[in-house]
């Protein structure tokens, strides 16, 4: 008999079946380049989900828009070079480095803007990927 796998924020089990790997930047036909490929697959960048708050979130979050190379590269630079225990601890520390890039600090006008629409958007996603946030379930000894 398979064993659940997650746990849910309210405390249901849930088996492999009922989640999903989101990833942040959806839309996998625009992420062409080595450096866009890298970009979307990197921790922090792809979360297992429950399947309900997965589904809710891609039918109320538009696609993040791409972003200019520069600010992708910052991105990827920045993320690899965090310590974090699981990948939502990283996909918020993602949300919160694209959001200081929005407030300007030391960056190109085009990084804030392309920034800006982003962090926006991540925000959006954010809402959802906690209501589907799991823990990977541990049985409890008897």
């Amino acid at each position: 008999m398979e064993r659940p796998t997650w746990t849910t924020p309210d405390g249901r089990m849930l088996y492999k079946a009922e989640t999903s790997r989101h990833h942040i930047f959806s839309e996998r036909d625009w992420y062409r380049t080595p450096l866009q490929r890298k970009v979307r697959q990197m921790g922090g960048a792809v979360v297992q989900l429950a399947n309900q708050p997965h589904r809710e979130l891609h039918a109320n979050v538009e696609h993040p828009p791409l972003v200019n190379p520069n600010l992708m590269q910052d991105i990827y630079l920045h993320s690899r070079s965090r310590g974090y225990e699981t990948a939502y601890d990283l996909f918020y520390d993602i949300v919160e480095y694209v959001g200081w890039v929005a407030n300007g600090s030391r960056q190109t006008q085009q990084n804030v803007d392309d920034a800006s629409r982003l962090h926006a958007n991540l925000l959006e996603q954010a809402v959802f990927i906690e209501l589907g946030r799991l823990t990977p379930y541990e049985r409890q000894a008897a």
